[in-house]
């Protein structure tokens, strides 16, 4: 059997990052992965339109967040379109509502996880305004949010 040896990271800098998303079924890695790499420091993140509607994506990336027991991160909803072509969704790839497939992802928890009353484009400019050192946003969806 080969054992994974996984390099000593204590040494090593920690990158704050801002995770701008439409949360689908990749996505959801990415949120998952980000959170818990012991070299990311997970400041927050922000929903998009995309693989599904602006609800979706939001209620998406709650619902991964609360089931993967991420704590200490919000999630700030952001363009509901874009901003120049039609809206279209990806539901024959990620199903209607953007995560379609499993019935084990908790129902929404908005109140701890959810700041309805800061945009996702004013909680990355107060991120960055705020933070010491650089802050990594790392867009993996459509990026009409950074655009914004």
């Amino acid at each position: 059997m080969t054992m994974l040896t996984l390099p000593n990271t204590a040494a090593c800098a920690v990158t704050p990052v801002w995770l701008d998303c439409d949360v689908g079924h990749d996505d959801a890695m990415a949120l998952i992965l980000a959170a818990y790499h012991p070299q990311i420091k997970l400041l927050g993140v922000s929903s998009v339109s995309g693989n599904s509607s602006i609800e979706n994506t939001t209620r998406n990336a709650i619902r991964i967040i609360q089931a993967a027991g991420i704590e200490g991160v919000k999630v700030y909803q952001g363009a509901g379109k874009p901003l120049v072509k039609q809206v279209e969704y990806a539901a024959n790839i990620h199903g209607a509502s953007g995560i379609d497939g499993t019935d084990l992802l908790p129902e929404v928890d908005y109140e701890k996880y959810f700041d309805e009353d800061t945009s996702a484009v004013n909680a990355m400019y107060n991120a960055i305004m705020s933070s010491d050192e650089p802050i990594s946003i790392v867009a993996v969806g459509p990026l009409t949010n950074i655009a914004l």
